[in-house]
């Protein structure tokens, strides 16, 4: 079967929704508030829109590739998947990387118009394929904003954030594969 393809997106894509991020380890697992903290974060900024949005439109491009019955199989195996799907599944990579209080601090500048913006602009150009240029990212912000990214690029948990970014990238990578995999078996018990 050539369902291989639609794992390897998935974790694909949510790789990518963590770009330009990265955590720190975590001593034990994260309880339920730092998991409402991580979702809180991903949420601010649409990461589970954005990888929804990103999911459809590869499944599309995929769907001419395929015999139409595949395309159907697919479809079926992914019917119920909503943006909320994608953001738990980072979520828990996230709060097991990253500590409460980064998680808080990065949400809160994600909540912020700047930071939503900055976020938002940078993943949505990855997921979509575009190569993001600092200075023209950067040409699109006046100097109060420039200086709140700064400022925030400064920051312990942006620190902390980029410097596990491969750690991170490759946990998501293959929490996909796993999330593929469990619907894949799933849809075939319910045949």
């Amino acid at each position: 079967m050539r369902l291989h393809y639609h794992w390897f997106l998935l974790s694909l894509l949510l790789s990518f929704l963590v770009a330009g991020c990265a955590t720190t380890p975590e001593a034990k697992g994260p309880d339920a508030g730092h998991q409402a903290a991580a979702k809180r974060f991903l949420h601010s900024w649409g990461a589970g829109e954005l990888t929804y949005e990103a999911f459809q439109r590869i499944h599309v491009e995929r769907v001419k590739e395929q015999p139409p019955a595949m395309a159907e199989v697919v479809q079926r195996i992914f019917a119920d998947i909503t943006p909320e799907v994608f953001e738990d599944l980072a979520a828990e990579v996230y709060a097991r990387h990253l500590g409460r209080t980064h998680l808080t601090d990065l949400a809160q500048f994600t909540e912020s118009p700047t930071g939503n913006r900055f976020f938002r602009r940078v993943v949505g150009s990855v997921m979509s394929g575009k190569t993001v240029n600092g200075s023209t990212l950067m040409q699109e912000f006046d100097a109060d904003e420039l200086t709140e990214i700064m400022k925030f690029a400064q920051s312990e948990a942006f620190l902390a954030l980029r410097q596990a970014l491969p750690t991170i990238n490759r946990e998501l990578a293959e929490a996909g594969r796993r999330f593929g995999e469990e619907r894949l078996r799933e849809y075939l018990d319910r045949q």
